[in-house]
C-alpha cells in the first residue's frame, strides 16, 4: 500500500488544493459532517471520492463520479477505492461534470447571493 498511498498527517490548508488535484481519488472517511466540502472540493477539480455516508456525498457521488460507503469498514471503504481506480479515467470525467454542477449550483457567489436574498426578505 505504502508506495501508492501517502500518509500525510496534517498539511497546511493553502496546500490542500495542488495535493486534492495531484491525487487520482479523494477518500472522505468523516463520520459526521455538515455540508462535505471536501467532497464538493474535489469534484470540482475533477476527483472522484470515496466517502462515508455523510454530508451531501449521497447526493453527488452518483456511482459514476465516486461511491458513498455506507458500511464505514476498512475492508468496504478498500474496495470501493478499488472499484473507482478500476474505472479511473471514466471516474474523473464523471467527476469534473458534477464538479461543474457543484461550482453552478453551490459556489461561493451563489452562495453569497442566496444569504443577502434570505437577508433582504427578512429586512
Amino acid at each position: 500500500m505504502r508506495p501508492r498511498v501517502r500518509f500525510l498527517g496534517w498539511v497546511a490548508p493553502d496546500a490542500l488544493p495542488t495535493l486534492v488535484a495531484e491525487s487520482d481519488v479523494l477518500l472522505h472517511t468523516s463520520r459526521h459532517e455538515g455540508e462535505g466540502l471536501a467532497v464538493q472540493e474535489a469534484l470540482c477539480v475533477g476527483r472522484p471520492a470515496v466517502s462515508t455516508d455523510v454530508g451531501v456525498a449521497a447526493e453527488l457521488l452518483d456511482g459514476d463520479c465516486g461511491e458513498v460507503v455506507s458500511e464505514a469498514t476498512p475492508e468496504a471503504l478498500a474496495r470501493a477505492v478499488g472499484r473507482v481506480v478500476a474505472r479511473l479515467p471514466g471516474a474523473q470525467q464523471a467527476a469534473a461534470q458534477v464538479g461543474a454542477r457543484v461550482r453552478r449550483e453551490r459556489g461561493l457567489d451563489v452562495v453569497v447571493e442566496r444569504l443577502l436574498g434570505l437577508y433582504r426578505v427578512q429586512g
